[in-house]
């Protein structure tokens, strides 16, 4: 009975033993899981979308995080406006009424509620006035002129999700104000006509 009760015994610790070990590999586990965890964060985790995102729509490019477009349903639907000359498009949506626009949001996704893009693409045209009257950096005249030109827009509007072309239209600015503010090297700058962009877009925008 002795040898028995030892082999008991003896087999009552190994279980024990056993027990311990399981007891301690959780922890091993778990930390492991954290990091497997935080590294899935890392690569899974997306950043807020930035206006930028969307000039790609003006090629025709759906950005597939952006709202869809429904007419059907009660509007303002959000929109960013692109403008400049081909290839160099840069977004020009501070003019528009308020709540069309959506701020970018570091700890939120805010563009992704834009539904429609706005490309308004120059041609630019004759020169319609000279822009002078600019101060260097030391306050002193710096003698630049800057040229205005008149411009002719074709102005596209595409659903944000799809890049699919909503309507377009060209529109002329022939007039404009010389910009109060200018780089030291630029000696061109094109007329706009933000009213007529926003008449354009309001029926969509709208809904």
């Amino acid at each position: 009975m002795r040898a028995a009760a030892g082999v008991l015994t003896l087999a009552a610790a190994l279980v024990a033993a056993g027990c311990g070990d399981r007891g301690a590999e959780p922890a091993a586990a778990q930390g492991g899981t954290e990091r497997d965890r935080a590294a899935e964060a890392t690569t899974t985790s997306v950043a807020p979308l930035f206006s930028s995102d969307f000039e790609a729509v003006c090629a025709g490019a759906g950005q597939r995080r952006a709202a869809e477009y429904r007419p059907d349903a009660p509007g303002p639907h959000p929109v960013v406006v692109f403008q400049g000359t081909a290839g160099h498009l840069a977004e020009r949506t501070g003019d528009l009424p308020d709540h069309w626009r959506v701020d970018w949001q570091p700890d939120h996704d805010a563009l992704a509620e834009i539904e429609l893009v706005a490309c308004a693409v120059a041609t630019p045209g004759a020169v319609v006035r000279e822009c002078g009257g600019y101060e260097d950096e030391d306050g002193r005249p710096s003698g630049q002129v800057v040229h205005l030109r008149a411009a002719t827009y074709e102005v596209t509007l595409r659903e944000a999700a799809t890049g699919d072309v909503v309507t377009a239209t060209t529109i002329g600015a022939t007039e404009g104000t010389c910009p109060l503010v200018v780089a030291s090297d630029t000696t061109e700058e094109l007329a706009t006509d933000d009213l007529a962009v926003v008449r354009l877009l309001a029926p969509f925008v709208e809904g």
